[in-house]
């Protein structure tokens, strides 16, 4: 089977594992990329990953994670251009989400775009109930997010970890003296005075959205700035290695949360999307997190002091999770 593979491409954690788990899954499938794309070395690398120079006539699998989102005016311009254009997104969708749109427009534009699809395997039960009223041509699944199935070998053992995490998120408009970012700051000082043990600051996106920045301004805020470690995405598994040395995380990145779960890792969630509420409500996870722009340092501190939190991801959310290919073949399957 040969299909083109597109997605969200700019150095973001979550969507280059998402696509490198499943082309690793589907390594008997070839996939194309467009030469113009901004494709991870994570995904290329896989053997099955071909550069496609010229236009081919196969179908379009789309794997992403919120890459349905209209969050500003320029993303609703873009849309309308879409449909103007009467162009198609593409064939299978594995991976998505929906978050609430503020305009009619929106939910328009949307529902013309994926209703055109064949399959969409989304990520939690809400997206799930918002695809199957404005989809009824499409078929429609809903599986744990991708990142809960990879692969046991592509982790790394911790070996005595005592570290804290942060993940941190680069919102436009956000200024250095942000009070997230103080937040952060101050509850990176509080881990490492009382514990003695470091910080790493993570950027799960080092593309556009430039998590870096975020990191940067946290550290610059804290007065154990020697102790703060930044940890950036990119092709050495960078972040897989620090969570390896965390001891707990907190984190405002979607898959910030979904790895800490998956591997067993304590996880205070900061909230800034619909998609992080909507998973943690499907799992039913103990620790709620709070609202980006509420932060009590009350909140990070009882996190932090308490001795873990009791949680055990099901084995079977694992096992969930690695359904998204079998689905997909199911369907081409039925088709051809």
């Amino acid at each position: 089977m040969k299909l083109i593979l597109d997605g969200y491409f700019d150095s973001n954690f979550g969507d280059d594992y998402m696509m490198k788990i499943i082309v690793s899954r589907l390594h008997d499938w070839q996939f194309l990329v467009p030469a113009q794309a901004n494709i991870s070395p994570l995904v290329t690398q896989q053997q099955n990953v071909h550069m496609l120079e010229q236009k081919a006539h196969v179908p379009t699998l789309i794997v992403t994670g919120s890459g349905f989102m209209i969050n500003s005016l320029r993303a609703l311009v873009c849309e309308i251009r879409w449909f103007v254009q009467g162009k198609k997104a593409g064939d299978y969708c594995l991976g998505c989400n929906i978050e609430p749109y503020r305009f009619p427009l929106s939910t328009y534009l949307i529902r013309k775009k994926l209703e055109k699809m064949q399959l969409i395997v989304c990520r939690d039960q809400k997206s799930y109930a918002w695809l199957k009223a404005h989809c009824k041509h499409t078929k429609i699944y809903q599986l744990p997010d991708i990142l809960f199935s990879i692969p046991e070998p592509w982790l790394y053992k911790p070996v005595a970890p005592n570290a804290l995490g942060i993940a941190m998120l680069h919102r436009k408009g956000d200024q250095p003296d942000c009070s997230y970012y103080r937040a952060m700051a101050k509850a990176a000082d509080y881990w490492v005075e009382k514990n003695h043990q470091p910080v790493y600051l993570f950027a799960f996106n080092t593309g556009s959205e430039d998590d870096v920045y975020a990191c940067v301004c946290v550290k610059e805020k804290m007065r154990f700035q020697d102790q703060a470690i930044l940890i950036k995405h990119g092709v050495e598994d960078e972040i897989l290695k620090g969570y390896a040395q965390c001891k707990k995380i907190i984190g405002a990145r979607f898959h910030a949360a979904v790895l800490a779960i998956r591997t067993g890792i304590p996880f205070f969630p900061i909230l800034f999307r619909e998609k992080m509420k909507n998973m943690l409500r499907d799992l039913q996870y103990p620790e709620w997190g709070i609202p980006i722009d509420q932060i009590e340092f009350t909140h990070l501190r009882t996190f932090l002091d308490c001795e873990q939190t009791a949680y055990k991801l099901s084995p079977d959310i694992m096992e969930q999770a690695q359904a998204y290919t079998r689905i997909l073949k199911q369907i081409i399957a039925e088709r051809m």
